[in-house]
């Protein structure tokens, strides 16, 4: 079990601080937060349409495992600067971006699970699952992308950024394009010369500190933050999250000892039996 932090001290990649920016009660301040992260991942621009809340997505039955993924998000992407009507998101109309919006899931992890790659293939099905109507065309299946960021390098080779696209692998420049998209974000990677803002913002996400908020953007995201370290309701739901953390930690503990008396039972009897068998037959 890590050691228990106050509210004061978690940082943007914290799952608790995460899941509060992103459920903000002002729902334009949470979706302020999803457009600069987004904008800075992307280098585009970037129009928020709709936050869907964490919560427990399910296997198609009991027998299937589920997921709890964070909050994700439905927004409409596009090219262009900031002003021009042509292009700025705002001359659509609500029902054209939501034709052509996407769907971004954003993990913020700070501890390194094993099979990662194939984790974030299921978290990409059951996502699936859930945006695509019954009886509906696959065409109308949207884009999908999983972003993981880390505190941890996750291949090792000391990137910022990895990008996971799929290909024909007989004709190397032909893309195949599912849909799907994968990005791994490691804080303490080093990027090209035009990523200095997510680099910024990355950094911020890691060591949530005042002196770390360098642009009017992450200042933005730090007085969210103040504002949810200031809120008593909040520092009394994450102490609440701590207990249950802590007695599924206990629980989780105790069974693994049950399970380890279970089977050193089962290989002393199966070893007894063995030596019984053995000495038998060396009599005979």
């Amino acid at each position: 079990m890590t050691k228990k932090q106050s509210i004061k001290e978690l940082n943007i990649l914290d799952d608790f601080m995460f899941n509060e920016l992103a459920m903000q009660k002002d729902q334009e301040k949470a979706k302020r937060f999803f457009g600069i992260v987004l904008e800075t991942i992307l280098h585009k621009n970037v129009k928020v349409l709709r936050i869907v809340p964490q919560k427990i997505v399910q296997g198609r039955d009991p027998k299937h495992h589920g997921i709890r993924p964070d909050s994700y998000v439905e927004a409409f992407v596009w090219d262009g600067e900031d002003g021009n009507e042509d292009t700025d998101g705002e001359s659509l109309t609500s029902t054209v971006m939501m034709t052509y919006s996407e769907i971004f899931d954003i993990e913020p992890n700070t501890y390194e699970a094993d099979n990662e790659e194939r984790r974030m293939r299921y978290y990409q099905a059951l996502i699936d699952t859930k945006i695509l109507l019954t009886g509906a065309d696959y065409k109308k299946l949207k884009k999908v992308t999983l972003i993981m960021i880390s505190n941890y390098d996750p291949f090792g080779c000391g990137r910022m950024v990895y990008t996971i696209s799929k290909k024909v692998e007989e004709e190397p420049g032909y893309r195949y394009d599912d849909g799907v998209r994968i990005i791994y974000l490691f804080t303490g990677g080093k990027g090209d010369a035009q990523d200095e803002e997510l680099a910024e913002l990355l950094n911020f996400m890691a060591d949530s500190r005042k002196e770390n908020a360098v642009s009017s953007r992450l200042k933005e995201i730090y007085g969210m933050m103040t504002e949810i370290k200031n809120d008593s309701e909040r520092g009394i739901r994450y102490m609440k999250s701590l207990e249950i953390e802590e007695m599924r930690y206990r629980q989780g503990k105790e069974e693994g000892i049950k399970e380890g008396i279970k089977e050193g039972i089962k290989e002393g009897i199966e070893r007894g039996i063995v030596q019984t068998l053995a000495s038998l037959v060396k009599e005979n």
